[in-house]
């Protein structure tokens, strides 16, 4: 266990600035989509209510969400993100400049889906706000950790 504690940081540490870059941009770019859907921007609006309608009755994360049940939701969007998502994202990261518009896109995803079908932002309950910083950051994490690491291989 010990053996494997240090090869995880080491690998680690010899990808982290490929890990950083990755989080910075899912981190600004998740922040242009919230600040495009709280200041009514209609294509971010309209593209919100496309995939948020999809995933409403195709996605096991958000099913459990609407029916309450948030910490399976955050679990369910957690490991589809670490195994199916970012598994193929680190083998895009060896054309190197590919996983940088897909980040992008990602994180824009995730900043649109800051407000609810009535364009009500969710930040301004606590609750609401804590759940999505939540499942951001347990998107951003595996996400970064992958797409780093392949473009770091790549």
């Amino acid at each position: 266990m010990k053996k494997l504690v240090r090869s995880v940081a080491f690998a680690f540490i010899h990808c982290r600035k490929w890990i950083t870059s990755v989080f910075i941009v899912y981190c600004f770019s998740c922040f242009a989509g919230i600040f495009m859907v709280h200041h009514g921007n209609r294509f971010a609006l309209s593209y919100r209510d496309k995939i948020v309608s999809y995933a409403v009755k195709n996605d096991k994360a958000s099913i459990n969400y609407i029916s309450g049940n948030r910490i399976t939701a955050a679990l369910f969007d957690f490991a589809g993100n670490l195994i199916i998502g970012s598994g193929v994202q680190t083998f895009i990261g060896l054309s190197i400049g590919g996983p940088y518009f897909t980040t992008a896109y990602q994180g824009w995803i995730g900043g649109i889906v800051s407000v609810d079908g009535n364009h009500i932002s969710r930040l301004h309950k606590i609750k609401s706000a804590i759940y999505y910083f939540t499942v951001l950051l347990l998107q951003f994490i595996p996400y970064s950790l992958t797409i780093g690491s392949g473009i770091k291989w790549g």
